[in-house]
């Protein structure tokens, strides 16, 4: 499977405040270095109330890009919603955002982490 950043792929994501994992969406932010070929990504929800400014990216079906993210209904990729994943648990690839608000999402959490 081709996975690279941008891409929204279904794993095995947890469960705020424990729990099993279940499958959901989750955009590729980028390849986290070293040995286990990880990914951190960022949880993506169709629960869009109490989006937050500036930090949450909502993927509203009106958008001339939704089509390509393989999403069936407007979300919400979440970067309070973040995990890491191994190649192998990745369940499918399903689509991808523009590189454009890639790069958006990754400003975001770059200055937070400043």
């Amino acid at each position: 499977m081709n996975l690279t950043a941008g891409a929204i792929v279904l794993v095995p994501f947890p469960i705020p405040g424990g729990g099993l994992a279940k499958l959901r969406p989750a955009l590729i932010l980028c390849h986290v270095p070293g040995p286990f070929h990880s990914w951190l990504l960022a949880g993506v929800s169709t629960k869009v109330e109490g989006l937050v400014p500036n930090w949450d990216l909502l993927v509203d079906e009106a958008r001339p890009w939704f089509p390509q993210t393989g999403l069936k209904r407007t979300s919400a990729v979440r970067l309070s919603y973040l995990a890491t994943c191994d190649d192998w648990e990745v369940a499918g690839r399903i689509g991808a955002v523009p590189a454009s608000e890639l790069a958006r999402l990754r400003g975001r959490l770059a200055t937070i982490l400043e």
